[in-house]
């Protein structure tokens, strides 16, 4: 088994401190219309790493899309500087931003696509995929396109054994994303399903009963909006991870803090790559989280999952 970074394969127990789902090369102002969504300069992001690094973090997945300014080539010479272990995924946003190619394709060969990328690599440099995703759906539905995405994705992800990551925000949409999943024979332990803390309700059980009903399948729910404040405060944020870990769930959950922002650098006075470890972490410290289920959150389950 080896997980696939940019820079070529690795053992899994080597992975270290990883987050998940984040955006290290990214234009998300074709889906935003916010220019502080653009995030180009492989230097000042390398230099933004290196605060994950002096943090402890070991490992970051870079989880933009193909249409969304992905930089198969930045990522790898952001890798070299830093040292960290960078895995890129592969795959499609939502429909509003589609390009031309996911309309034109059918399933298969969108599918084909995207385990070229995985098993033979990207442009002249052939940086291979580590992950199918972030791919998304709609809150209210999924398109048609959409869907043809996520079949695509699912034939990807029997053909390489690579997980699967989702953008199911605002909502539960996650469960019809692992319907569709799981008709094209994914097994739900391949699949995390993304932005569970991207809203809350006041009675807490309405966002632990979605969380669980993901987890009871079989896949990851991802806890990656760490800091996004408002769409759901921290310390709600932290209630539900305490609770889904004293249920038992900790083996099924992911942390992470979507950086996708230029004003969420440092240099910008923001609060960085860093603050899941140096912030958050003691948060969940405080309120009676182990030590050891903090290492299954942020070193074992990466790793599990990301391995193939």
């Amino acid at each position: 088994m080896h997980v696939m970074t940019v820079r070529g394969p690795v053992a899994p127990n080597s992975l270290g401190i990883t987050a998940p789902h984040e955006h290290i090369i990214a234009d998300i102002f074709r889906h935003s219309g916010n220019p502080d969504n653009i995030l180009e300069d492989p230097d000042l992001a390398a230099e933004e790493l290196l605060y994950f690094g002096r943090a402890g973090g070991r490992a970051i997945v870079d989880v933009t899309p193909i249409e969304l300014g992905r930089s198969p080539a930045k990522l790898r010479q952001i890798a070299e500087r830093t040292n960290l272990n960078v895995i890129m995924g592969t795959g499609y946003y939502v429909d509003a931003v589609y390009p031309d190619t996911v309309r034109e394709h059918t399933s298969q060969e969108l599918a084909d696509a995207m385990i070229q990328e995985i098993t033979e690599g990207v442009g002249e440099e052939k940086v291979k995929a580590g992950i199918i995703g972030e791919i998304g759906s709609g809150r209210y539905h999924m398109s048609a396109a959409e869907e043809r995405v996520f079949r695509a994705a699912s034939r990807a992800q029997r053909a390489t054994d690579a997980a699967i990551t989702t953008h199911a925000s605002l909502g539960h949409h996650g469960l019809q994303q692992l319907e569709i999943l799981k008709e094209e024979g994914v097994d739900p332990q391949r699949v995390i399903v993304g932005h569970v803390d991207s809203s809350w309700h006041h009675d807490i059980e309405i966002d632990l009963g979605y969380q669980m009903a993901v987890a009871d399948q079989g896949a990851c729910i991802e806890y990656d909006m760490v800091g996004w404040e408002q769409l759901c405060p921290d310390h709600l944020r932290a209630e539900r991870i305490v609770k889904m870990v004293e249920r038992g769930y900790e083996q099924q959950i992911l942390l992470s803090s979507d950086t996708c922002r230029r004003s969420f650098y440092h240099a910008c006075q923001g609060r960085g790559y860093d603050d899941l470890l140096i912030r958050f972490i003691p948060m969940l410290h405080e309120r009676g989280v182990s030590e050891q289920a903090i290492h299954t959150m942020l070193v074992e389950n990466p790793a599990r999952m990301l391995a193939f």
